[in-house]
């Protein structure tokens, strides 16, 4: 009994110090072979740099699914991408399952990915 009842408090412990899916997001990740970098900031802000001009916007996390929102000022629109993510120690792999496109409010367009998987590597 007493060896049941360290085992359980043992596994609730460990458990309880596992960092949130926010806090293991955190930082800068990239692409391997290709020059993507992703930043996810604490203040729930990111910026992706894949050529001579970075997106940006906001994000956030609940349970499994990210939600990115990338305001696009040359096209006056917003773009909100929801993918399911998955963190394996130095690996974040995103499967997106939608983008929707919207100006002024009005969703105009949708774009559905179901299963397209991109890997990043936490940058050093």
């Amino acid at each position: 009994m007493r060896q049941t009842t360290l085992a359980l408090a043992t596994a609730l412990f460990l458990a309880g110090c596992e960092r949130s899916l926010e806090a293991r997001l955190v930082g800068r990740w990239h692409m391997p072979n290709a020059s993507v970098e992703m930043t996810f900031s604490p203040d729930h802000t990111f910026s992706i740099v894949s050529g001579p001009k970075p997106t940006t916007g906001t994000w956030r996390a609940e349970g499994k699914q990210l939600t990115m929102i990338t305001h696009l000022e040359s096209l006056s629109m917003d773009d909100i991408s929801t993918c399911t993510i998955q963190t394996h120690d130095e690996e974040l792999i995103f499967t997106l399952c939608s983008s929707i496109s919207t100006r002024d409010a009005q969703q105009f367009g949708e774009r559905r990915a179901d299963g397209f998987r991109t890997v990043y590597k936490r940058a050093r």
